[in-house]
Formats: structure tokens, C-alpha cells, sequence
């Protein structure tokens, strides 16, 4: 493994609890110093080349309809390491990145390659029944070397990705158990849980009767 990211490995396990997003951007500068992109990509690239880190990638790694994410790291306290890898954009489907959104964590994004227009927005979240309301207050456009620090309650959506975008995601351990998601046109908020976290809800629907699966099921996605 490089020292450049045994640097940054150990960086992250020595930070105190409750070190947010801009702790985390002061963090990964101070880390950049004397490293460009290119020789992260290349430290990155080798460290995926020992067999362990490959096997334990093949293992955590996970699609979304816009892009595959590459956990590196996780350390004891929480805060953690992952590579966002987006899809061509000819084969990118709505959802997730492309829809307006929040996190569960917030995080620091480096632009390892590629690029795209990052639109934030101040949403309203409905009551019961009713319907979001959503106002863009600002984009930013990132490019290869570009870093943006996000707090787990803004709401963003990315447009205009280019081809072969990948990002590196420091993260900080999640604040809530749930995000939310707004789909544009219909103003309809949802609720997102990870699945890791719905092993509950898994034993529940096991010995529920069909309907009664269903319904639960629909409840849970919408947010109430």
C-alpha cells in the first residue's frame, strides 16, 4: 500500500468525533499538499492491485442508476473513504445523483477525472400528503482537482457529467438514519434507508401475509 494513502487512512482514524464536512476539507488539503490527481489516481490504482483490496471491493462495492461506489475505508470512528464512479452518460437512467437529494453524511468530494454542474437547491419538505417545494439557489461546475465540501442536509442534483467522472468521498459517519429524495415534477419527497438497515423490516415482511407485504412496502418508501 502507498504511503499516500496510508497518510490519509490514518489521518481519518485519529479524528475526533464529530468532526464535520469543513474538518474534513482543512484535512484532505493539508493531505494534497505535495500530491496531485494524478499521482492519487496512481497511489489508488496500486493500492487495488494487492489482492485483498480487490476481494474486499468485490464484496462492498454497489450500483445506483447513475454511478457505482467503491468503498476503500471505513475507519473504527466512523469516517471513511469511497470512490463514486459514474456511467457513461449515455447509460445513466433518473435517479439518485440526477434527482434533487440529500445524504445521510456529509462529506468532502474530490474530482479525481471528468466533471459536472452541481445545482443546490433550499427544499421544503411537505407535510403528510402534500407536496415539496423547491427553490435552486446556486451551481457550481467541478472539474478534475476540484474538491466541495457538502453537509448532510443540503439538497443538490448533478447534471452535465461528463464521460469517465470519478470522484473520491470522504465521509463523515452518518448523521441520520434516513435521506430523501424529490422527484422534480411531481414534488414527491421519499425516504431512502440503506439496505444494511432494513434487515427489520426484511424479518417483518417474511411473516406477513402478500397484501399486507405490500402495503408496508409502500409505506416505506414515501416520505411521512
Amino acid at each position: 500500500m502507498t504511503k499516500l494513502l496510508v497518510n490519509l487512512f490514518d489521518q481519518l482514524s485519529s479524528l475526533p468525533r464529530g468532526t464535520d464536512e469543513y474538518g474534513l476539507e482543512e484535512l484532505v488539503i493539508n493531505w494534497l499538499r505535495g500530491a496531485d490527481v494524478l499521482s492519487i489516481r496512481e497511489a489508488i490504482h496500486q493500492w487495488l492491485s494487492e489482492p485483498a483490496s480487490m476481494d474486499y471491493l468485490k464484496i462492498s462495492a454497489r450500483e445506483t442508476s447513475t454511478h457505482y461506489v467503491w468503498p476503500l475505508y471505513i475507519a473504527r470512528n466512523g469516517y471513511g473513504l469511497a470512490i463514486n464512479e459514474f456511467k457513461d452518460p449515455r447509460h445513466m437512467v433518473i435517479g439518485h445523483a440526477n434527482t434533487i437529494h440529500n445524504h445521510r453524511y456529509s462529506f468532502v468530494s474530490l474530482m479525481l477525472s471528468g466533471g459536472y454542474r452541481q445545482i443546490r437547491s433550499r427544499v421544503d419538505l411537505p407535510e403528510l400528503g402534500g407536496l415539496a417545494q423547491i427553490h435552486d439557489i446556486g451551481q457550481d461546475d467541478l472539474f478534475q482537482g476540484s474538491m466541495l465540501a457538502i453537509n448532510h442536509e443540503e439538497f443538490h442534483r448533478l447534471i452535465n457529467v461528463r464521460r469517465r467522472t470519478m470522484t473520491l468521498l470522504v465521509k463523515c459517519p452518518p448523521a441520520k438514519e434516513a435521506s430523501v429524495s424529490v422527484d422534480a415534477k411531481s414534488l414527491r419527497a421519499c425516504r431512502h434507508v440503506p439496505v444494511e438497515a432494513r434487515l427489520v423490516q426484511l424479518m417483518n415482511a417474511l411473516v406477513m401475509t402478500g397484501d399486507t407485504a405490500v402495503a408496508e412496502g409502500k409505506s416505506d418508501a414515501r416520505l411521512t
